[in-house]
C-alpha cells in the first residue's frame, strides 16, 4: 500500500499553485492547470500560452486537478481536496 502525508501534498500544492499564478501574471491570456499523477503522487503545473494551446497525457493516471473559486488559500484548499480524493480513489492512504 502506497502513503502519502498531507503536508507533503500540501506542500507540492502551494508551490504549483504559485508557479501558475506567476506564470499568468506576465501576460494576459496565459493560462495554467495543477496536474497529478496517481501513480507516484507527483503534482505540478502545467502551463499554457493561450487556451488553444495544451498538453496531452497519455497515461490513465494523469489528471488535472479541480477547485473552487476563492481566494489563494481557498483554491489551494481546493486542490488539496481534489488530491486527496484522486489518490485515495488510487489506492493511496493519506496521513497526518
Amino acid at each position: 500500500m502506497k502513503q502519502i502525508k498531507r503536508s507533503k501534498i500540501v506542500k507540492k500544492i502551494k508551490e504549483a499553485y504559485k508557479e501558475g499564478r506567476d506564470w499568468c501574471r506576465h501576460d494576459f491570456g496565459r493560462y495554467y492547470q495543477i496536474m497529478i499523477d496517481t501513480y507516484d503522487a507527483d503534482i505540478w503545473c502545467d502551463v499554457f500560452l493561450d487556451n488553444n494551446h495544451w498538453t496531452i497525457y497519455h497515461s490513465d493516471t494523469i489528471q488535472q486537478l479541480d477547485t473552487i473559486r476563492g481566494y489563494v488559500q481557498e483554491r489551494e484548499n481546493g486542490y488539496v481536496d481534489s488530491a486527496i480524493e484522486l489518490l485515495t480513489a488510487a489506492g493511496w492512504t493519506v496521513i497526518d
